[in-house]
């Protein structure tokens, strides 16, 4: 589960890392007026090769629709009351990401919205959390008070915590790809080009580190595997905050990659678990720890523009540590939910 995951998820990651390699120098034969727009019309162009191609060689598996019944609720089913506590918790980073970033349209460094504006869209941001809270109240309070079969029931808590571990693991790549060229360019006085390019080394291991977490996960221990790299995180994080202009650029390149493939392989542990917590939650569990990926992205770069890059690194590696601690929850995958079993 964990390499085939990994092997997939790996290929979106280093497409990331592609375009940070490839797209400065392509922006850069062009006047900076013009540059950005070609370097984007680039890649929309992929996108749309790539569409073609999915459309003629992708082909759906009648037989197998079956298996993952589909509904409209928009809420995951919970088991317990203290579950569906967790799980309205849990809606509340998601939506305050989303007031984060158009707050952060607003901010004078990115006027992009008036006070109005930012007034009007934060208080839909507000209605839309108030309205997932009351979806998820109204779908499962009755089935709490009927009662639930006893093989429907499974702990919440699992994907609450694997949602903070990939908040960590994927939000804190996604933040670091984000600053991690400028960051080069400032602190060792690179040109733009060499430190695009240094910097993709953050995200360019992806297509091996991330099947090679997951395959770990699968053969030695899931828990046991996303401890070991939760901490290596957090202690390499602890270490970039450390980095000067007096390191060798090589020692901060290379402090760089070991982290970035300890994240990577946490990407890769972290969705060696989600798929088992229930079967046929698969899709929605998968939805909510890949959205606090994002929400960690977020959150960590909002983060940097109140403090300088070093303190960025250290409270990446505060959070870890907060992750670290999380995982004493997080229960073993030995023994499958029933619904694995049909």
């Amino acid at each position: 589960m964990g390499t085939a995951q990994g092997i997939y998820a790996g290929w979106g990651n280093f497409g990331a890392a592609a375009a940070a390699f490839t797209l400065p120098p392509i922006a850069a034969a062009f006047d900076p007026a013009t540059g950005w727009r070609v370097a984007t019309a680039f890649s929309g162009v992929l996108c749309l090769v790539w569409a073609w191609v999915y459309h003629r060689q992708a082909k759906e598996i009648p037989e197998r629709a079956t298996q993952f019944p589909v509904t409209l609720e928009k809420t995951i089913e919970v088991t317990s009351y203290r579950d569906l506590v967790l799980q309205v918790l849990l809606f509340l980073p998601l939506y305050g990401a989303l007031g984060v970033f158009v707050w952060k349209l607003s901010h004078p460094s990115t006027p992009l919205l008036s006070g109005w504006e930012m007034g009007g869209l934060l208080a839909a941001v507000g209605v839309f959390c108030l309205f997932e809270i009351y979806r998820c109240l109204q779908v499962n309070l009755p089935r709490l008070k009927n009662g639930l079969h006893e093989d429907r029931h499974y702990p919440f808590q699992q994907i609450v915590v694997l949602s903070f571990v990939y908040a960590l693991t994927f939000g804190s790549e996604l933040a670091v790809i984000s600053m991690f060229p400028e960051y080069l360019e400032t602190t060792f006085a690179l040109s733009a080009t060499a430190a695009a390019i240094l910097g993709s080394s953050f995200a360019f291991f992806n297509l091996v580190t991330r099947p090679s977490g997951g395959w770990l996960a699968d053969r030695i221990g899931r828990r046991r595997v996303l401890f070991v790299l939760v901490l290596g995180c957090m202690i390499c994080y602890w270490f970039m905050g450390e980095i000067t202009p007096a390191w060798p650029l090589t020692a901060a390149i290379a402090l760089c990659v070991v982290c970035s493939m300890l994240a990577q392989a946490g990407n890769g542990a972290c969705f060696a678990m989600v798929p088992l917590i229930r079967k046929d939650l698969t899709g929605k569990m998968a939805g909510m720890a890949g959205a606090y990926g994002n929400v960690g992205a977020v959150y960590f770069l909002t983060l940097l523009s109140f403090v300088d890059a070093s303190e960025f690194f250290r409270w990446i590696s505060a959070y870890a540590l907060f992750v670290l601690v999380s995982l004493m929850f997080l229960k073993s995958f030995n023994h499958l939910h029933n619904s694995f079993r049909k």
